[in-house]
Parts: structure tokens; sequence; C-alpha cells
């Protein structure tokens, strides 16, 4: 289907949407650009269909464009209220969901009514030396949080969410350590390596010891730790098994007593 924007009398410009199956325009005062799409889950066989019909679709182009270009166009009515999309995940319009974040969002933004991080990164950008944002308020509230001028600090902090865009930036905005900070690779930090720990229960010694010297000689460095608690510590020290296992350790021992 094609979907064009255009103006009805009393109506707003962006408020009044139509899907098309074709390039006529009869109940438009003015052609708006129009962009080509499939309707999910099949669509309607009509040469028309005005979206005020129909909830969800009642927003601002910016918003519905990408999105059904992107995933296809999602058209809700009285009986259909929830729609699973392919790289999207789960969308619904019933009151529970409506309001609320949906699926998986690749794009920060924050608008006055309404963050996806409850306005958590906006407050700490605000605080960062040589940055400025313009935050929305009541009377603009239709239009998101605006990035001016960033620094490597901040730039930083953006880098570090998990949001691979940002909406929106001022045309004027300065961003002088964008390369630097944005595109430089991202330093891998090496997670610790696994070690596993043996620990031998024992009264004086350790039966096999042969047997453990060749397991362990055959285990990589640095992967095992082994440890050796006993009843009589001085005769462990002494024992065979301590003497040939290489780091083994004898646990300290501490007071005990039957309850």
């Amino acid at each position: 289907l094609v979907a064009g924007w255009g103006e009805d009398e009393g109506d707003h410009p962006l408020r009044n949407m139509s899907f098309f199956n074709g390039t006529d325009y009869p109940h438009y005062t003015k052609a708006r650009p129009t962009w080509s799409f499939r309707v999910l889950d099949g669509g309607s066989e009509e040469r028309t269909l005005n979206v005020k019909d129909f909830d969800g679709w009642e927003y601002c182009a910016d918003e519905v464009v990408p999105f059904s270009i992107i995933f296809g166009g999602v058209v809700f009515n009285s009986t259909t209220s929830r729609r699973d999309i392919d790289g999207f995940g789960t969308l619904s319009n019933d009151d529970k969901y409506g309001m609320l974040p949906q699926g998986r969002c690749f794009t920060y933004f924050s608008f006055w009514s309404f963050s996806l991080d409850d306005w958590t990164l906006e407050s700490k950008l605000a605080k960062v030396a040589n940055s400025t944002i313009y935050k929305t308020s009541e009377e603009t509230a239709s239009h998101p949080l605006e990035f001016g001028d960033l620094s490597a600090a901040a730039l930083q902090m953006l880098r570090e969410t998990p949001y691979l865009f940002a909406r929106k930036f001022r045309a004027d905005a300065r961003l002088p350590s964008y390369e630097e900070v944005v595109l430089k690779p991202s330093l891998r930090i090496e997670p610790p390596k696994p070690v596993l720990h043996f620990l031998f229960l024992a009264i004086d010694s350790v039966s096999h010891a042969p047997i453990w010297q060749e397991f362990f000689s055959n285990a990589p460095s640095g992967t095992w730790r082994a440890w050796l608690h006993c009843k009589k510590p001085a005769a462990c020290r002494n024992s065979t098994f301590y003497r040939k296992i290489p780091g083994i350790q004898i646990v300290k021992e501490v007071p005990t007593s039957y309850c």
C-alpha cells in the first residue's frame, strides 16, 4: 500500500493519514509526500483506508513512517490490539500497554511526559561541563529532548548506554570529540579465567599421592588451586601427598567443639 499525509478542512494536517491503493487523492486539499510499505497480516482490499477509523495511527509522520517502512504497517481496530512483529517483538495497543515501552528500541529519546530511562541520562548530561541539552516543557511536550554541544565526557555517557542512536541532535550541535569517543574501537576487558578449587579433607595425609601428582601435572597452570584441611597439620606437612602437589596450601585450623 501507499500512505500519504494531507489535510482536510477542520483537521490537524498531521492527524489525517490515509492509505491508498494508487496515486489518486480524492479527498485531499493538499498532497503531501507518500511512502510505500506493506501492511502486516495482509491488510484490506478496499481502495482507501482512512486511518482515523483505526486506533494507534494518529501520531506524527516522523514516528509512523520509519516504523512502517522497517517493520510494516500495523492497523489496529476493535478486534485486533496485539501484533507479533519479526525483529521487534509484541506490539500492543490496549489500555495496559499502549503507552508503555514495547519491543526492542535502539534509539534513545526523552519527552516531557515520557522517557526510556525515567530521565536518568538527561539529568546526568545536564551536569556535564561544556555540554548543553535542551529539555522539553509542558508547552513543548510533543517534541523530544534535543542534544546541543556535547563534550567528550558527555559523548562517553551516550556511548555507554545500550542504545545505538539518539534523538535528536540540533543542526548546530558541536561534537568535537565525536570521532575519538564514538567511533573508536571499544576496549574489551577480558573476564577473569575460571579457577577450579580442590579441597582435601584429611587426618594426617591423603592416599594415592602419585596419581594426584600426575593429575595436577596435566592441568594448565593457573586453572586450579589445591587446599588441604587436616586434623593434624604437622603430620600433613610431612606427608608424601603434601610434598608432591606443588602449590597446595594447608587450611588454617580454628577451634571447634561438639554442641
